[in-house]
């Protein structure tokens, strides 16, 4: 199958696009196909000669063209030869159809002369061919279908305006759909027009992502545009991005919307925006809008079950995952299909897309492999994002491709390419079949606009991003991305996309602002980006972009608005910058009737309590927070287990810090947490464990961050430590860098040794130079430390050990404080030494 691109030089603004959609396996375009150095004619007929496919793209200037003509002359004749066996005719910039030849008169074809649309029309008839020549997956939830027809199969005036399909990534969500659409309303274009929301993104996001697929605009008129709509009222807003959806899917279209962690609020409710623009659209043609979401809404209004049909999707049946990846080893000719489903099945059942990638993973096994290697194998199929990845190891370039997509949040195909060519290694052949490759695994999206990777994948490709492997070798990729739209032109048309990607380009050179087109910039792309800066530990960059974000919080939902104000005072907690902590705590004030204002006000009061190195306000705070329908917030019950775990309460910490790991356990800092919570337990209960603490840790080197090779070799040597294999862990130490938990556990190999006095030396020092320290973890290793420097002083003799409790008693929590006066109590009665009065009122005794 092959696409001829007939079409005007005066029209690349269009065509161009639709080309970068397209690809150059599917089409011929003058650019990309012709050789200016051959005779264009002979090459134009070869062209011609070996296509299926016959589109023109029928303009004013294109229909008055020679070379136009020319093309349409050999077109149809070659039509006449049968040689040519279909043609779409697309009417754009002033064109007439009365002017377009009478043998494509009939395949004329009614859309809106975007490239977005357009490329989408093409690409429909491409997945026709598909499903006509058996490439496409069998269909089999017939009965969710049934139930959505079902919904549909009513009196014009009571039609659901929107479609809302419920479930993991992968389960068949698009697919669903389609079969819906290709049953009900056959006429639509089976390829949908899509975008996704990013977290914190509103009306406003949709609103020029709309815009983006059907208009072309200058930075200039974005700006203005996206200014006239913060003018609006709320209402008059939600009723614009109608009509802009009216005007999108006018002629036989859909639009898929991901709305991702912005389609519904804190308490599992639809987005009170995105109900508002629901609300709007209009009943009496078909659903115009499909939302794709993970979660399903806890609760419907009335007034939205009316308009919302709304289908929780559930994993594929056993029987069903069966015949679907029978299918798949057939399509990719594996021998004795049957026989490596019955071993196999159970590991993907009730998830196509994870059918697909094992039938994929399995493709690549040799077939004496599969019985001798099943574990290994069943392990991968069913393996984490991280694990999956190791797939790729020896591709540097499909990793180079996952990591600019984790920096870019979703990027054109073009940019994408353009920028991984720019690294000295790579070449264009590479690119594309790398690219090829991890779409073929699932392992990055695709739509009509852009590139993106799935939620399961995206922090395994941060990890990447912030290797040792790979970041300084993409800097000259990341600095092409940032000067790509350096000198973009503010009054020349272009696509929204590249105008977003000119703003996120402007943020990462500091410019908060844009001098002429101050609408320009989002606070949503702040807000983003202050994350990624947070993470990466420059929290004065996080803390300005917060800054920007929450000053412009008109354009954002209120709780993205309470999202700038937590990034803000962790990054200023951070800094240590209290007088802009307090200002962002009373800025809490502004969301009076929110719990969730409420919990993030206790929990930055917490965390803000827990670096200066009062614990016990600490833990107050954060179980305010806590109780503040804080239970399932992994932060939280990360910052509540330390508290617990440095007082001594080991229970309590090892339960909440279960809870956040069964909600997130990818993240290392909650994985490290673990570890450390079942280590405290001792050396008996870390050998029963041993096998599943080695399995944490493995995790945590499975991150590919630095970070997590650091946490990874410092879990290990406490592991070491705690079994009493005092050389391992110091070997292991000896490999590290000389960081604060590296000194702390040197030392209390030092008291394990017996080596008390260098011991108490050694955390004196490492004592002063904490309580110094003004950014960053500031006070919090203040407990750890001084509990193991009364330990060596303890060594010495019960005076030097009380003499240190005294002294260091005011960084300790509570409960751990008590814990000493009671262990030097005991220690005083079994000794029989007779301690001074002194120290009988510092131990509560007179």
């Amino acid at each position: 199958m092959k696409f001829f691109l007939s079409h005007s030089s005066a029209d690349k603004h269009i065509v161009e696009k639709v080309y970068e959609q397209l690809g150059a396996s599917l089409c011929h375009y003058d650019v990309a196909t012709f050789d200016n150095t051959s005779f264009l004619p002979e090459q134009i007929y070869e062209a011609l000669n070996e296509s299926t496919h016959f589109i023109l793209f029928a303009s004013k200037k294109a229909l008055s063209s020679n070379w136009v003509k020319g093309e349409l002359k050999t077109a149809f004749s070659q039509w006449m030869k049968a040689k040519i066996r279909h043609a779409m005719v697309f009417i754009i910039d002033e064109g007439e159809r009365s002017e377009v030849p009478q043998w494509l008169q009939d395949y004329v074809i009614i859309e809106h002369p975007s490239a977005a649309h357009i490329s989408c029309r093409i690409l429909s008839a491409f997945d026709n061919w598909e499903s006509e020549n058996g490439n496409e997956p069998p269909f089999y939830r017939h009965q969710e279908v049934m139930q959505l027809e079902k919904a549909v199969s009513v009196e014009p005036n009571k039609l659901p305006t929107t479609l809302m399909l419920c479930g993991i990534d992968g389960y068949g969500r698009k697919q669903l759909a389609n079969e819906l659409y290709k049953r009900r309303y056959p006429g639509l274009s089976k390829r949908k027009l899509m975008f996704s929301l990013e977290n914190h993104d509103s009306e406003v996001n949709l609103f020029r992502h709309v815009l983006g697929i059907t208009s072309l605009l200058s930075p200039v008129e974005l700006s203005n545009k996206t200014r006239e709509f913060l003018n609006l009222q709320q209402t008059e807003r939600y009723k614009l991005v109608v009509d802009y959806i009216i005007d999108a899917t006018r002629a036989g279209q859909a639009l898929y919307v991901d709305v991702g962690a912005a389609g519904l609020d804190d308490n599992g409710k639809i987005s009170d925006w995105l109900e508002g623009i629901i609300h709007q659209l209009p009943r009496n043609t078909y659903p115009r809008l499909i939302l794709i979401s993970a979660r399903k809404p806890i609760y419907l209004s009335a007034q939205s079950a009316e308009v919302i049909c709304l289908q929780k999707i559930e994993p594929l049946p056993k029987e069903e995952s069966k015949l679907l990846f029978s299918w798949w080893l057939n399509k990719l000719n594996i021998s004795s299909p049957l026989e490596i489903v019955d071993d196999f099945i159970e590991y993907v059942d009730g998830r196509p897309k994870s059918i697909e990638i094992a039938a994929r993973t399995l493709a690549t096994v040799e077939p004496s492999q599969l019985s001798k290697q099943h574990l290994n194998i069943a392990n991968d199929i069913q393996a984490q994002a991280s694990e999956l990845l190791k797939a790729l190891e020896s591709n540097r370039t499909a990793n180079l491709i996952l990591a600019i997509i984790a920096y870019s949040g979703y990027i054109s195909e073009v940019d994408l390419i353009e920028s991984i060519k720019s690294l000295p290694d790579q070449n264009e052949i590479e690119i594309n079949k790398s690219l090829a490759l991890l779409i073929s695994y699932g392992f990055i999206l695709q739509d009509s606009i852009s590139i993106k990777i799935p939620s399961y994948l995206k922090r395994a490709a941060r990890n990447l991003l912030n290797s040792s492997d790979y970041k300084n070798a993409l800097e000259p990729a990341i600095a092409h991305l940032i000067n790509a739209n350096k000198n973009i032109d503010l009054n020349e048309k272009t696509n929204v996309s590249t105008i977003e990607d000119f703003c996120i380009a402007s943020l990462r050179k500091g410019q908060h602002s844009i001098i002429g087109v101050e609408s320009l910039i989002l606070p949503s792309q702040c807000l983003r980006l202050a994350k990624e800066y947070y993470d990466k530990q420059d929290y004065s960059t996080s803390f300005e972009l917060c800054e920007t974000a929450y000053r412009n919080r008109l354009a954002l939902t209120d709780e993205s608005a309470l999202e700038a104000l937590r990034f803000k005072g962790l990054s200023a907690a951070r800094l240590n910058k209290q007088i802009e902590l307090a200002d962002v705590l009373s800025s809490f004030s502004h969301h009076k009737n929110s719990i969730k204002s409420k919990r993030l006000h206790a929990f930055i009061t917490g965390f803000n309590y827990r670096l200066s190195g009062d614990f016990d306000s600490a833990l107050v705070a954060l179980t305010n927070a806590y109780n503040s329908k804080g239970e399932g917030d992994i932060h939280i019950l990360r910052e509540l287990c330390f508290l617990h775990y440095i007082s001594g309460d080991l229970n309590t910490a090892e339960n909440l810090i279960k809870t956040a790991f069964k909600n997130t356990d990818s993240n290392s800092y909650i994985t490290q947490m673990y570890i450390k919570v079942l280590l405290a337990h001792g050396k008996s209960y870390a050998e029963h464990e041993e096998q599943f603490i080695l399995g944490l840790i493995n995790r945590l080197e499975n991150d590919r961050t630095r970070r997590g090779n650091v946490a990874s070799l410092m879990m290990r040597a406490e592991l070491y430590f705690v079994s009493g294999n005092i050389s391992a862990a110091n070997g292991v130490l000896e490999s590290m860098a000389d960081a604060t938990p590296v000194k702390i556990l040197k030392a209390k190999i030092q008291i394990k040794e017996g080596k008390f006095a260098p011991a108490r030396e050694n955390l004196s020092k490492l004592k002063v130079s904490t309580a110094s320290s003004q950014e960053g973890q500031r006070q919090t290793s203040m407990p750890e430390i001084c509990g193991a420097l009364i330990e060596a002083a303890a060594g010495i003799s019960l005076s030097d050990g009380l003499h240190e409790l005294e002294r260091n008693a005011k960084h300790l929590p509570a409960k751990l404080l008590n814990y000493w006066k009671n262990l030097f109590t005991q220690e005083f009665a079994f000794t029989q030494k007779k301690p001074t009065t002194g120290q009988l009122k510092f131990l509560g005794k007179i």
